[in-house]
């Protein structure tokens, strides 16, 4: 007794990072029903030799672009998936930090103890932020939440702001988004000179 085999599996990969995402790395693990062994290619190159189904796929060095894994399978009969209807998987590496763009700042000179600061910029999807010498907020906001602030007392003030987009990359500290102004809540004093003398 013997049973002919002659359908090609199709392999089945998991383990894809999120995307986007911060890391150079990457861990695939192929299966599928049937699967026996594989090949893969990243991107644009060529197919690896036949892998044991048991061995992971793993990536290191990945560049700042979009990735693609594309895997074929073999089953115990020999039939390979057709490399014209890979199996595969995508996502994008970014390791660049996004610049925060801060919105509403009052004037250079306001009598107003009050702000309202709007948090944005391409690709922040979340910030923190610090006022003056104060300590970053513990915990991150989500872009488009403004910034309020009351009770300022008079004096020069700045707003600190860095941002993270959605891979998870922080905008430095140094250098920080930032915007100053100053309160002034002081009534001015009026002196008159030139006076004729009295009588």
């Amino acid at each position: 007794n013997w049973v002919v085999d002659n359908t090609a599996p199709a392999a089945a990969i998991s383990g894809t990072p999120s995307s986007p995402t911060k890391s150079t790395g990457a861990t695939l693990t192929i299966g599928g029903a049937d699967m026996f062994s594989y090949k893969y290619k990243l991107d644009s190159g060529i197919y690896s030799e036949e892998i044991s189904i048991d061995i992971k796929i793993t990536l290191t060095g990945l560049s700042a672009s979009e990735h693609t894994v594309f895997v074929i399978g073999r089953d115990a009969a020999g039939n390979w998936q057709a490399d014209t209807a890979p199996t595969t998987v995508s996502w994008t590496v970014d390791i660049l930090p996004p610049t925060t763009v801060i919105t509403g700042q009052p004037p250079s000179l306001t009598k107003n103890k009050t702000a309202i600061l709007t948090i944005g910029g391409t690709d922040v999807v979340a910030y923190k932020y610090k006022v003056d010498n104060g300590s970053y907020s513990a915990t991150e906001i989500l872009a488009g939440t403004p910034i309020s602030l009351a009770n300022l007392i008079d004096g020069d003030h700045t707003v600190f702001v860095i941002g993270r987009d959605a891979a998870g990359n922080w905008q430095a500290e140094a250098p920080a988004t930032t915007v100053s102004w100053k309160v002034d809540t002081v009534s001015p004093t009026v002196t008159i000179s030139g006076m004729p003398s009295s009588p």
